[in-house]
C-alpha cells in the first residue's frame, strides 16, 4: 500500500470519517504496523496475488483457490463494519473485493496507483482492456488517478471519463516517531540524493553510469543512493566497491527519515525509465527546497518546470542525466533559484488542497440510504 493512501485517510479521518484499513494477511505486517501508529485500526484478508493470466491450469486453480480466500475475508470484514464507502488502494483489491462490490450498497472509489501497462502484447492487451472495461468500470464508482498521465493512459483502455478524476499526491510533515536514520552529510561536499527502487526501471544504471564519470571529475561530489539493497543493488554496491569509488557512491539501504536526508541535499535526481506515474519523492525533494534533475517519463513532467524549479533531461541517457547534474554543478545561483521555486511551487500540491479534493469525492458520493 503506497504511503498516500495513508496519509488520505489522515486527512479524511481529521474531517470527521471513521476508517478501518484491510492490509494483506501474511505481507501485510509492516503495514499494519505503520496503520497502528498513526492510531488506525485495521483487519487482514489475504490479498496476496497479484493479477496475472496463469500459464498452466494448475496455476489456475492455485490462483482461483487464492482470489476465493481472499474474497470470503473481505465479505465477513465488509458484513462486519457495512461502511459508507469502500476506497481500493489496487487493481488486485478489486479483483478480490468484486463479489462484495457486486452487492454492496457503499460508494465504490478506487484511487489508481499505477495506470495499465500499454506496452503489453496484442493479446495481453486485449485482455486488460477487457478486465478494466468489463470489471473495473461496473464495479467502480469514481476512480482517482494520481496524475494527467494515468488519466490519459486509463481513458485509452475504453473507460468513459465521467467517473475518472485527476486528484495529485501531496507531502506531510515529517512524520513523529520514525527513526531518525539520515546518514550525515558533509556541507562542503555536492552531495546528491536518489530515493527509490534500486531497480533498471528506476534509472539506477544510468545513474551510477553519470555518477561513476562526475565523481572522477569533481572530487566535490557525493551520491547517496537510499532504497533497499536487493541481491540486485548489493551486485552494483560491490561494482561501486571494486572500482574505488565507495566513498563518493553510496548505498545507503532503506531509511525512515527521506525528509531529514533531502534537508540535508545540494540535488535530487529522480531518473525513472519506465513511465512512473508520479513519484512522491520530487515532492518530498520541494518539501526540502531541493531542485530534482529528472527524466520525462511518465507523470513526471507535472511536477518539475524545466529550468525553473528543477531540470527536465531532454533524453532517458546517463549522458543527459550527467549533463542536468552539471547545470546546477557550475551554476549555484541557478541552483539556488531552482530550490526556492520548488518550495513554492508545493502551492499545486498542498495538504489542504489535496484534502479538499479527496473530501469532494467522499461528500458528492453521499451516504448510501439502507
Amino acid at each position: 500500500m503506497e504511503r498516500a493512501n495513508l496519509q488520505i485517510m489522515t486527512m479524511m479521518r481529521e474531517r470527521g470519517a471513521d476508517v478501518l484499513f484491510v492490509v494483506n494477511a501474511l505481507p501485510g505486517e509492516k503495514v499494519a504496523r505503520e496503520v497502528e501508529r498513526i492510531g488506525f485500526a485495521w483487519a487482514a484478508a489475504p490479498v496476496t496475488e497479484r493479477p496475472r493470466i496463469p500459464r498452466t491450469p494448475q496455476e489456475g486453480f492455485a490462483l482461483m483457490a487464492a482470489w476465493a480466500k481472499g474474497a470470503r475475508a473481505i465479505s465477513r470484514i465488509y458484513r462486519k463494519y457495512r461502511p459508507t464507502h469502500i476506497h481500493l488502494t489496487s487493481l488486485a483489491y478489486v479483483l478480490y473485493a468484486a463479489p462484495t462490490l457486486l452487492g454492496a450498497r457503499s460508494h465504490v472509489v478506487f484511487r489508481l496507483p499505477n495506470p495499465p501497462d500499454r506496452h503489453l502484447s496484442r493479446r495481453k492487451r486485449a485482455v486488460s482492456n477487457a478486465l478494466w472495461r468489463r470489471i473495473v468500470d461496473p464495479l467502480c464508482d469514481t476512480i482517482v488517478c494520481n496524475s494527467r498521465f494515468s488519466y490519459e493512459e486509463l481513458c485509452a483502455t475504453g473507460l468513459q471519463g465521467g467517473k475518472l478524476k485527476i486528484i495529485h499526491n501531496c507531502v506531510a510533515g515529517r512524520p513523529s516517531g520514525i527513526n531518525r536514520d539520515a546518514p550525515t552529510l558533509d556541507p562542503a561536499h555536492f552531495n546528491i540524493v536518489f530515493v527509490g527502487q534500486l531497480t533498471p526501471a528506476k534509472g539506477i544504471e544510468a545513474l551510477l553510469c553519470a555518477a561513476r564519470d562526475l565523481v572522477g571529475e569533481h572530487g566535490e561530489m557525493r551520491f547517496y543512493l537510499a532504497g533497499w539493497r536487493s541481491p540486485y543493488a548489493e551486485g552494483l554496491a560491490r561494482d561501486i566497491e571494486d572500482r574505488g569509488l565507495g566513498s563518493s557512491i553510496r548505498f545507503i539501504g532503506e531509511i525512515e527519515d527521506v525528509l531529514g536526508l533531502l534537508a540535508k541535499a545540494d540535488l535530487h535526481v529522480c531518473p525513472s525509465i519506465f513511465e512512473d506515474p508520479f513519484p512522491n519523492v520530487v515532492l518530498e525533494a520541494k518539501s526540502q527546497g531541493v531542485p530534482s534533475v529528472v527524466f520525462s517519463s511518465g507523470g513526471i513532467p507535472e511536477l518539475v518546470r524545466h529550468g525553473v524549479d528543477g531540470y527536465v533531461c531532454a533524453e532517458k541517457t546517463a549522458d543527459a542525466l550527467r549533463q542536468g547534474i552539471l547545470y546546477f554543478l557550475r551554476d549555484r545561483d541557478a541552483l539556488r533559484s531552482a530550490g526556492d521555486a520548488a518550495r513554492q511551487s508545493l502551492t499545486r500540491f498542498s495538504p489542504e488542497r489535496i484534502s479538499s479534493q479527496w473530501a469532494a469525492v467522499f461528500h458528492a458520493s453521499g451516504v448510501p440510504s439502507e
